[in-house]
């Protein structure tokens, strides 16, 4: 299990004590909520659930506090938090200290609140709000694993995921995921398939750029990892196969 200490967290690829900030209470934890639209049906004596199978973002509430060396920094260091919290629009990756081994995927729903007075002394309180995505990851999913030859990984948490390939081969290859097969046609050298809902790609990354290898996948639906054992196997010219397992669970 990764440490860290009491009240840090990192938020896009910085920690918190660069800017002499630490999280005063730990919030109140919160759920994504599942999409299900209730509709009425002609003769139905109860509303018919609708599942939209996706679920909404949760937010995060954060009580702080940042440590002035002398009164006079205080404003300074307003505009430092300020900036160090601002995700710009973008969903950056968070991990408090309380949550030390997964990944939250945040963005920044307002500005932050500065409650200072004269009891706090220079240590200052503020407050912000995170939007958080649905699911989170575990720190060591997102390892890369190298395999030669058949394996089988075992998903440790409760949901599927979303694992990202590398094969190394030669022309039609097919790769077994349990009852399922993930088709590819004329691979030459190596290709990558990631399976990120948000991406669903099969490509090259070359040092010449990325090439779109969409048209060499022949199955209807990208692989995922099921919670539990996942026999991965091949048929095929294949001399290696790097994955990201990616696992997540929802928060």
């Amino acid at each position: 299990m990764t440490i860290m200490q009491d009240g840090t967290f990192w938020l896009n690829g910085r920690h918190s004590k660069e800017i002499h900030s630490y999280i005063r209470t730990r919030p109140k934890k919160t759920k994504a909520k599942r999409v299900v639209e209730l509709k009425e049906v002609a003769g139905v004596n109860r509303l018919i659930p609708v599942d939209k199978e996706y679920y909404t973002n949760a937010t995060l509430s954060l009580s702080c506090f940042y440590l002035a060396k002398n009164k006079f920094d205080i404003a300074v260091l307003e505009d430092i938090v300020t900036e160090f919290i601002d995700t710009k629009g973008e969903y950056v990756e968070f991990t408090p200290y309380y949550d030390p081994d997964f990944i939250y995927y945040v963005i920044n729903s307002n500005e932050p609140n500065f409650e200072g007075h004269r009891g706090t002394g220079l240590g200052v309180p503020f407050s912000f709000d995170l939007s958080v995505a649905p699911f989170k990851m575990l720190i060591r999913g997102n390892q890369a694993q190298v395999f030669n030859e058949p394996f089988t990984l075992e998903n440790p948490l409760r949901y599927s995921s979303e694992p990202y390939f590398k094969i190394y081969g030669q022309g039609d290859v097919t790769i077994k995921i349990n009852d399922y097969e993930l088709v590819l046609k004329s691979i030459e050298e190596f290709i990558e398939i990631d399976c990120d809902q948000e991406i669903q790609e099969v490509y090259k990354e070359t040092i010449d750029g990325m090439i779109n290898e969409n048209s060499k996948m022949y199955s209807r639906e990208f692989p995922k990892f099921i919670p539990g054992e996942n026999k991965i196997s091949w048929v095929g010219d294949v001399k290696s196969v790097v994955v990201k397992g990616r696992w997540r669970t929802k928060i």
